[in-house]
């Protein structure tokens, strides 16, 4: 994956919140079973200018 504001190719790497835990989007409304709307998220980021992009796992949740 390249920068979009320096064209470096980027890294993949973990977010962490918590120790252990993977972070997750939350849209904040329940769902049709009464849970909250989540997925797991990639980090990407730019070892040159620093740039990090955020991609959801599962983006169809959010629909």
């Amino acid at each position: 994956m390249e920068c979009i504001k320096c064209g470096m190719e980027m890294k993949k790497v973990n977010l962490f919140g918590l120790p252990g835990v993977n972070m997750t989007l939350s849209q904040g409304v329940p769902n049709w079973q009464g849970m909250e709307i989540r997925s797991a998220v990639r980090c990407h980021v730019c070892p040159g200018c620093g740039y990090v992009e955020l991609q959801a796992v599962e983006p169809y949740k959010f629909r």
